[in-house]
């Protein structure tokens, strides 16, 4: 049964879900396990590291003018002020 998971906090990072035991065990569906899609899911792990780095190398290299103006654009496309924007707010922010 495929059961989606529309709450990201909820949801098993690619580490979780390969080491998820229906992984180990090759799965269990009438579908067969393609090597692929594991192959798959840990080049997204690697690429959602190496992401993170350089987002990290790109934030540690700005001066505090450019923080403070990423910062208030930020806020001025996240409208409901929940830390997260939304596609709905990025289409807005585009149009505008």
């Amino acid at each position: 049964m495929l059961i989606i998971m529309f709450n990201q906090a909820k949801r098993l990072t690619a580490t979780e879900a390969l080491e998820h035991p229906w992984f180990k065990k090759g799965g269990s569906s009438t579908v067969p396990m393609v090597a692929s899609v594991v192959n798959g899911l840990k080049e997204f792990q690697m690429a959602s590291k190496l992401k993170q780095y350089l987002l990290e190398s790109m934030v540690n290299s700005l001066d505090q003018d450019e923080v403070i103006k990423l910062r208030k654009t930020f806020a001025d496309i996240d409208t409901d002020k929940s830390g997260t924007i939304t596609v709905k707010e990025f289409q807005e922010a585009l149009l505008k």
